[in-house]
């Protein structure tokens, strides 16, 4: 009889379990369905942005160029050589430092050296040649094997042929592209002219110093910031300061644009740093405050003030500061729906700031507007000083760069992957 009973409680058991089961496979298939309803929104949102933006193109633009990369690029910078072309009186080939971010793990990654044709100051649209950015205007010059994704790459101002990244485990790689093939070999591993050791993970943050050659920050997620000479010629180089004030993985480092010895940090603890490298206390910074409540991730000195500087953080916000009293912030500028993840003043006008972020957008911001009175209508399309959005990425925006041979002309890069060259129209921002 127990026996039965037994056999019977058993079957019980295994039924429940079978139902709770099924209970637990319906929720999954329930919650699994729900994410890829949302992501196809997402998508039919982002395709319908998109189509939206190409529709406006030739009203808010100059020039605008779209190009499809073959995978993510986290990074962009301009390099300053200008070459003319046959159509020399129309365009001129510009060129740009890019990286790739390989998803296919038996692929090596790239440091690229990319050519653009960028329309002359002056060239109309009627003037340029049919096709003009399309698929084929940017072409790959340089393509150098690289230690896993380049996470960062910058030129160094005195010889552009030097070019510093950042990879994933932490090692500074320096390449000078002049000594190396159009096309890394078949089979070929990463091999810079200089390895730059020290940091124990990667990082974002690098930047030349314009006023002494061969000075180079670096951050690390390791919270450090490390001081680079660079400037004699050796395989391998360890870093001559290690400043270690931050206790969050350091997102970002610039040098102040016109004193060749203060820099700034920034980490994923939301502090700002102003650093003086004449000081002996490489834990003590001159200047440190609070500056986001969530992790900043990027900062800018105004090439224009000596006093300015400006930083964006995963609060969706670009704060304002002033050195000379830097308890607050001057100025937030607000609109972005996302973290920033760059900022950079324009080298060509004083006011004028760009900020871009996860919400697929790229802004330019005019400084000499902030406050100026709006109609309600006006303010529903953003503060004052917002003068202008670019939509034109399916992804993340993760770096641009100015253009300094071209004004108002911006190069970005987004998660899409694509490739933006563009300059706004004249009729945007010129008054006159």
């Amino acid at each position: 009889m127990d026996t039965m009973r037994d056999k019977i409680r058993h079957r019980e058991e295994l039924e429940s379990d079978s139902s709770e089961e099924l209970e637990d496979s319906s929720s999954e298939s329930a919650e699994l369905e729900v994410i890829t309803n949302r992501m196809k929104s997402e998508e039919e949102v982002i395709v319908s942005e998109h189509n939206m933006w190409l529709s406006h193109v030739p009203y808010l633009y100059d020039s605008a160029l779209t190009h499809a990369l073959q995978w993510i690029s986290p990074t962009v910078q301009w390099l300053p050589d200008v070459i003319p072309t046959n159509d020399s009186d129309l365009l001129s080939q510009h060129r740009l430092i890019l990286g790739t971010h390989m998803t296919a793990g038996d692929l090596p990654d790239l440091l690229l050296v990319a050519s653009v044709p960028v329309p002359n100051d002056g060239t109309t649209g009627e003037q340029l040649a049919e096709g003009y950015g399309g698929q084929g205007s940017v072409r790959m010059d340089i393509k150098i094997a690289h230690e896993g994704p380049v996470r960062r790459a910058r030129y160094m101002p005195q010889n552009p042929d030097f070019i510093a990244t950042q990879t994933m485990d932490g090692d500074v790689l320096l390449f000078d592209v002049s000594k190396h093939p159009p096309e890394p070999p078949v089979g070929s591993r990463c091999a810079p002219n200089a390895r730059l050791v020290g940091h124990t993970v990667g990082g974002t943050g690098l930047a030349w110093s314009r006023h002494r050659m061969g000075y180079l920050l670096s951050a690390g997620y390791d919270t450090t910031v490390r001081l680079w000479n660079v400037f004699q010629h050796r395989l391998q180089y360890e870093a001559s300061r290690v400043f270690k004030a931050h206790v969050a993985p350091v997102k970002d480092v610039q040098w102040h644009e016109s004193n060749a010895r203060v820099f700034g940090s920034v980490d994923g603890a939301g502090r700002l740093m102003v650093w003086d490298i004449r000081a002996d206390n490489d834990r003590t910074p001159q200047l440190e405050v609070g500056a986001h409540n969530q992790k900043c991730n990027c900062l800018a000195f105004s090439p224009h003030s000596e006093a300015s500087l400006a930083t964006g953080a995963d609060d969706n916000t670009v704060k304002l500061w002033d050195l000379r009293q830097i308890r607050r912030p001057i100025h937030a500028l607000e609109w972005h729906r996302d973290a920033v993840f760059q900022v950079q003043w324009a080298p060509h006008n004083s006011s004028i700031i760009g900020s871009s972020g996860g919400d697929r957008r790229l802004h330019l911001w005019d400084l000499s507007i902030i406050g100026a009175e709006q109609s309600e209508m006006e303010a529903l399309e953003g503060p004052p000083e917002l003068l202008f959005i670019h939509g034109g990425h399916t992804g993340p925006v993760m770096d641009f760069s100015w253009n300094e041979n071209n004004d108002w002309m911006v190069g970005s890069v987004c998660e899409g992957p694509l490739l933006q060259v563009w300059k706004i129209s004249e009729s945007l921002y010129d008054e006159d």
